[in-house]
Parts: C-alpha cells; sequence; structure tokens
C-alpha cells in the first residue's frame, strides 16, 4: 500500500502548502531533512496526523 493509498482515507485532515509544481517521489521527511529540502528547492509538502511528513 502507497503512502497516498494510506492517506486516502484521512484526506479531510491532509493540508497542502503549494510550494511549486515540482515533481518528487513521496518521501517521509524528518524536520531537519524537511527543513533542509525546503531551503533547497520548492516542493508540495503534504501533512496528515497519521501519515506524518511528506515531499511530493
Amino acid at each position: 500500500m502507497s503512502d497516498d493509498e494510506l492517506c486516502e482515507q484521512d484526506a479531510s485532515e491532509v493540508k497542502l502548502i503549494r510550494k511549486s509544481a515540482a515533481r518528487a517521489k513521496a518521501v517521509r521527511l524528518g524536520l531537519g531533512e524537511l527543513m533542509q529540502s525546503i531551503e533547497e528547492g520548492p516542493f508540495w509538502i503534504q501533512y496528515s496526523a497519521d501519515c506524518g511528513l511528506m515531499l511530493l
């Protein structure tokens, strides 16, 4: 089961922050890695209570 499928059931809790339309595979990140990634380039951040932080 993919992260997208896992998050689908909790879609109402998911918040998207649009940084750009850049494409990337979903990758689970720690906060430090996330902040570094934000500085390095644009992407979408998806958050849900069950799925954690993912780089999309």
